[in-house]
């Protein structure tokens, strides 16, 4: 697999994050995740214990929903404090309604593996080739303007490792 991206979760606050929070500030909020997700199963809890409970302080509250939509929903309607989901889809979310969400910053990275990668079969003749182009789109300022655009430039890495 041969890696161009850096893809984790986030944490979507209401527009203006007008409860101040951030990602080491979380511990007692009510943050939704979808049920069953690596949200929901992994990265919260790891959060909860990084900065929270190991911390002495109360572990986040995950409230649990069926799907994104509805944790959006319920944090423009303030039921919820924020959500912690897929970083590009809550970038494009905060672009499409700007006036009702802010994403934090930076990603959340613990509890799971952000790597985004192009996969091939194991020891396939094109891998080298495949890794030299896409360090090629790395290096270029194309790969941080498209990004930006998409609201995603955290996710920008400098390295088309090999995993």
């Amino acid at each position: 697999m041969v890696n161009y991206f850096d893809d984790g979760n986030s944490v979507a606050v209401a527009a203006g994050n007008p409860l101040k929070l951030s990602n080491e500030t979380l511990c007692g909020k009510n943050i939704a995740v979808t049920a069953g997700s690596t949200g929901q199963l992994k990265r919260l809890p790891a959060l909860s214990e990084q900065t929270c409970t190991s911390k002495g302080k109360p572990a986040i509250n995950a409230v649990a929903l069926p799907n994104v939509n509805e944790a959006l929903t319920q944090l423009a309607s303030k039921r919820i404090d924020g959500i912690l989901y897929d970083t590009p889809s809550l970038a494009w979310a905060a672009k499409q309604q700007p006036n009702a969400f802010t994403v934090l910053t930076p990603q959340i990275n613990v509890g799971s593996s952000n790597v985004t990668a192009i996969g091939l079969k194991k020891g396939s003749a094109l891998t080298p080739a495949l890794q030299a182009a896409m360090q090629s789109v790395l290096d270029s300022p194309e790969y941080k303007k498209s990004l930006a655009n998409w609201g995603v430039s955290d996710g920008a890495i400098t390295k088309a490792t090999l995993n």
